[in-house]
Protein backbone atom coordinates (compact mmCIF):
# COMPACT_ATOMS: atom_id res chain seq x y z
CA UNK A 1 0.00 0.00 0.00
CA UNK A 2 1.51 2.96 -1.04
CA UNK A 3 0.91 6.47 0.74
CA UNK A 4 -1.26 8.23 -2.18
CA UNK A 5 -3.65 5.27 -1.81
CA UNK A 6 -3.92 5.52 2.58
CA UNK A 7 -4.86 9.45 1.95
CA UNK A 8 -7.18 8.71 -0.65
CA UNK A 9 -8.80 6.41 1.65
CA UNK A 10 -8.53 8.36 5.18
CA UNK A 11 -9.91 11.73 2.76
CA UNK A 12 -12.83 9.46 1.70
CA UNK A 13 -13.72 8.52 4.87
CA UNK A 14 -13.63 11.96 5.96
CA UNK A 15 -15.94 13.76 3.35
CA UNK A 16 -18.84 11.59 4.77
CA UNK A 17 -19.04 13.49 8.26
CA UNK A 18 -20.40 16.65 6.92
CA UNK A 19 -23.23 14.54 5.35
CA UNK A 20 -24.29 13.41 9.40
CA UNK A 21 -24.68 17.31 9.76
CA UNK A 22 -26.84 17.42 7.08
CA UNK A 23 -28.95 14.51 8.28
CA UNK A 24 -29.36 16.66 11.53
CA UNK A 25 -32.10 19.12 9.40
CA UNK A 26 -34.46 16.36 9.75
CA UNK A 27 -36.61 15.55 12.68
CA UNK A 28 -36.43 11.34 12.42
CA UNK A 29 -32.33 11.66 11.24
CA UNK A 30 -31.49 13.90 14.07
CA UNK A 31 -33.79 11.34 16.79
CA UNK A 32 -31.30 8.63 15.30
CA UNK A 33 -27.88 10.91 15.54
CA UNK A 34 -28.91 12.00 19.05
CA UNK A 35 -29.11 8.27 19.82
CA UNK A 36 -26.03 7.40 18.24
CA UNK A 37 -24.16 10.62 20.22
CA UNK A 38 -25.49 9.42 23.72
CA UNK A 39 -25.20 5.86 23.43
CA UNK A 40 -21.68 6.04 21.93
CA UNK A 41 -19.20 5.84 24.98
CA UNK A 42 -21.02 2.75 26.24
CA UNK A 43 -20.55 1.38 22.61
CA UNK A 44 -17.18 1.85 23.15
CA UNK A 45 -16.24 0.75 26.45
CA UNK A 46 -18.12 -2.26 25.07
CA UNK A 47 -15.98 -2.42 22.37
CA UNK A 48 -12.89 -1.77 24.33
CA UNK A 49 -13.74 -4.91 26.67
CA UNK A 50 -14.35 -7.26 23.97
CA UNK A 51 -11.27 -6.29 22.43
CA UNK A 52 -9.60 -7.20 26.16
CA UNK A 53 -11.39 -10.69 26.54
CA UNK A 54 -10.67 -11.53 22.81
CA UNK A 55 -6.94 -10.54 22.90
CA UNK A 56 -6.74 -13.04 26.02
CA UNK A 57 -7.98 -15.74 24.36
CA UNK A 58 -5.90 -15.52 21.41
CA UNK A 59 -2.82 -14.99 23.51
CA UNK A 60 -4.09 -17.88 25.29
CA UNK A 61 -4.81 -20.54 22.14
CA UNK A 62 -1.03 -19.12 20.80
CA UNK A 63 0.54 -19.92 23.86
CA UNK A 64 -1.38 -23.27 24.59
CA UNK A 65 -2.68 -24.24 20.78
CA UNK A 66 0.50 -23.12 19.19
CA UNK A 67 2.85 -26.22 19.70
CA UNK A 68 0.15 -28.51 18.83
CA UNK A 69 -2.23 -27.07 15.79
CA UNK A 70 -1.38 -25.78 12.80
CA UNK A 71 -3.95 -23.06 13.00
CA UNK A 72 -2.60 -21.78 16.54
CA UNK A 73 1.33 -22.02 15.48
CA UNK A 74 1.65 -18.03 14.58
CA UNK A 75 -0.03 -14.92 16.58
CA UNK A 76 -1.92 -13.71 13.29
CA UNK A 77 -2.96 -17.16 11.81
CA UNK A 78 -4.56 -17.72 15.73
CA UNK A 79 -6.60 -14.13 15.58
CA UNK A 80 -7.79 -15.46 12.12
CA UNK A 81 -8.85 -18.70 13.60
CA UNK A 82 -10.98 -17.51 16.39
CA UNK A 83 -12.56 -14.41 14.50
CA UNK A 84 -13.57 -17.32 11.94
CA UNK A 85 -14.87 -19.52 14.94
CA UNK A 86 -16.31 -16.14 16.69
CA UNK A 87 -18.62 -15.82 13.61
CA UNK A 88 -19.27 -19.55 13.11
CA UNK A 89 -16.58 -20.06 9.63
CA UNK A 90 -14.46 -22.68 9.55
CA UNK A 91 -15.52 -24.91 12.25
CA UNK A 92 -15.42 -28.57 11.14
CA UNK A 93 -11.82 -27.79 8.91
CA UNK A 94 -10.67 -26.06 12.79
CA UNK A 95 -12.09 -29.28 14.59
CA UNK A 96 -10.80 -31.78 12.05
CA UNK A 97 -7.55 -31.15 11.64
CA UNK A 98 -5.42 -33.44 13.40
CA UNK A 99 -2.55 -32.14 16.07
CA UNK A 100 0.93 -32.28 15.54
CA UNK A 101 2.44 -34.97 17.39
CA UNK A 102 5.75 -33.75 19.33
CA UNK A 103 8.68 -36.42 19.87
CA UNK A 104 6.42 -39.18 18.18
Amino acid sequence: MNSCSLFLGICNLLVWFPLLRYFAYFQSYNILLLTLKKSFPNVLRFCLCAFLVYGGFCFCGWVVLGPHHLKFRTLSSTLECLFSLINGDDMFATFATRCIRIGS
